[in-house]
């Protein structure tokens, strides 16, 4: 390994001991303070089933268990397989509820403290390669790019930072020249640390060759094969032994969706590299702007030019930053967010490819210079985002405000119902399906709260968007008919029964009997009758559907 406290390449000190600590005294000064407001925020999103309401994380005697389940099953429900095995970070979330209790700070503080691992581990690999004032511009890009946000900011999300510092610090370990017995074991070890806080931790190894060869132009000894492949075997075996199948894959209809989409992807995450606003949760791949693509343009050309300047380390990066991307672009085939805490290890790449460009003797002006841009837009958006996650309400009225898509509005949608705010939420359903295109997930729950809360105009308001706006599902024309039946439009319901092909749900025969019990069809409502388990239930129902309709006499018997 070279010495720190000279330039690889040059042979000169660049950075003086009292520099260096003053940068990193003014680094760790500026994310405590951007994510200070942490601090108070509350769990939100996954982190309350995953992290505050865990079925396993409150007792140590669990902790045999988090080797041997789904991630998901920890959180109490036994029948999801999420394909998740991420036993350490499980180990993490019941470190902080030993230290912090139900407190979210200290659970954010120790999200941070893993952040500011992955920097070290990050700072003390480019040195390998570059000058120390050009680590330490990479590190800075990579501590303080606002993307990043997302990652520190979710502790559900610490997966991402715990896998990144495992996995950069195994790299440090095993791609050392002649690797000594201390260093294999433990590059090994943390390696297996990878593997067991995220999956993407499989492609260290690959990282590693890679590596080796464009410095080296070799590949990694037998020793060095064997310290990064024996982790992978013994990950699997207890992968195996938990009996969990791979994770979730884009359906056929989904992978065409994404394929359609993936130029717009990569030029949306492109173009969140040279300009992070504003941050969003709210981005869907379904309400990706085609002209996104057009972030192709400057990744083609950077790429062009890091190749160029930077050689085989740059390509090292580029490859660095596709493979650790991959594995996020198939997540967002299935679930269709665009997750910002996706780009947190190909970030990685990123910095790889660009220090490695830079000019061989760097002056000490240019890390003033590219840090007033990073540090301005970092302090411009970090901190206000940090107060966004102080509750599910901000950070969901953020993501609106942002991109009112119809994916945002029906999110919101959910929040404001489970405060009982059933006007608003009400409303946020039927804006996510005025969009284009409409949010299909709030078809139902659109008419549904409506239903539920005994607000019928609500529902009535409901149900002539959904009839609008969403696919005439059995579901749909049954939730529909029974909306348009109760607050007394019977042409409504007639409609949505003509369109109905005889699926099944639960509602349509109460809503088919009842218009056949108007007409005094006996023969029909007989036949909706006969369907259901329990008929004199189904008899006073379609009763009380139709007095509360208006249109059946109240002496009548």
């Amino acid at each position: 390994m070279h010495d720190l406290s000279v330039d690889p390449r040059d042979e000169h000190p660049v950075l003086q001991t009292r520099e260096r600590l003053l940068l990193c005294f003014l680094l760790s000064l500026v994310l405590l303070a951007s994510y200070g407001p942490l601090v108070q925020a509350p769990y939100v999103w996954d982190d309350i089933p995953l992290v505050l309401n865990n079925t396993l994380t409150g007792d140590w005697a669990n902790l045999p268990r988090f080797f041997q389940i789904d991630l998901w099953q920890s959180a109490g429900d036994k029948d999801v397989e999420s394909g998740y095995y991420r036993p350490l970070v499980l180990v993490s979330f019941a470190v902080d509820r030993s230290l912090f209790g139900d407190w979210a700070g200290g659970a954010h503080l120790h999200s941070l403290a893993w952040h500011f691992a992955a920097i070290a581990m990050l700072w003390l690999l480019l040195r390998r390669w570059v000058s120390e004032l050009a680590a330490s511009l990479g590190a800075a890009i990579f501590a303080l790019h606002p993307m990043q946000s997302e990652a520190v900011s979710w502790i559900a999300a610490r997966n991402d930072l715990m896998v990144t510092a495992f996995g950069l610090a195994a790299l440090l370990l095993l791609g050392v020249r002649k690797p000594k017995l201390a260093s294999l074991v433990g590059g090994g070890l943390l390696l297996l640390c990878a593997l067991l806080s995220k999956e993407s931790g499989v492609l260290i190894p690959v990282f590693l060759i890679a590596l080796l060869l464009a410095e080296h132009r070799r590949l990694p000894s037998p020793w060095v094969l064997l310290a990064s492949s024996l982790p992978v075997v013994i990950w699997a075996a207890l992968r195996f032994g938990a009996n969990l199948r791979g994770s979730s894959v884009p359906d056929a209809d989904q992978f065409a969706l994404l394929v359609s989409k993936l130029p717009a992807i990569l030029g949306h995450y492109s173009l969140k590299l040279l300009w992070p606003a504003p941050l969003n949760v709210g981005v869907t791949m379904e309400y990706l702007d085609g002209q996104r693509a057009w972030g192709l343009v400057p990744l083609i050309l950077g790429l062009a030019v890091a190749l160029w300047r930077g050689k085989w380390m740059a390509a090292c990066g580029v490859l660095i930053a596709a493979l650790s991307l991959a594995p996020a672009v198939l997540a967002i085939g299935v679930r269709d967010q665009l997750g910002e805490r996706y780009l947190y290890m190909p970030l990685v790449g990123v910095v790889l490819a660009l220090v490695v460009s830079l000019p061989k003797t760097l002056p000490k002006s240019w890390l003033l210079i590219a840090a007033v841009p990073l540090l301005g837009a970092h302090l411009l958006l970090v901190p206000q985002r940090s107060l966004d996650w102080r509750g599910e309400d901000a950070l969901w009225s953020a993501a609106v405000a942002a991109d009112p898509n119809g994916f945002a509005l029906a999110s919101l949608g959910h929040i404001a119902n489970r405060q009982e705010e059933t006007d608003r939420a009400a409303a946020l359903f039927r804006a996510a399906l005025e969009v284009e295109p409409a949010n299909h997930r709030a078809c139902t729950h659109a008419v549904k709260i409506g239903l539920r809360t005994g607000r019928l105009d609500l529902a009535a308001q409901g149900a002539e968007v959904v009839g609008r706006r969403c696919a005439p599902t059995s579901e749909i024309l049954g939730l529909v008919g029974l909306a348009r039946l109760q607050t007394g439009d019977i042409e409504g319901t007639r409609s949505a029964l003509a369109r109905w092909d005889g699926g099944l749900d639960a509602r349509m025969p109460l809503v088919a009997g009842s218009i056949a019990k108007l007409d005094g069809d006996q023969v029909a409502y007989d036949l909706q009758r006969n369907q259901v388990p329990d008929p004199v239930s189904f008899d006073a129902q379609v009763e009380q559907l139709l007095l509360l309709s208006g249109a059946w006499p109240k002496e009548a018997p």
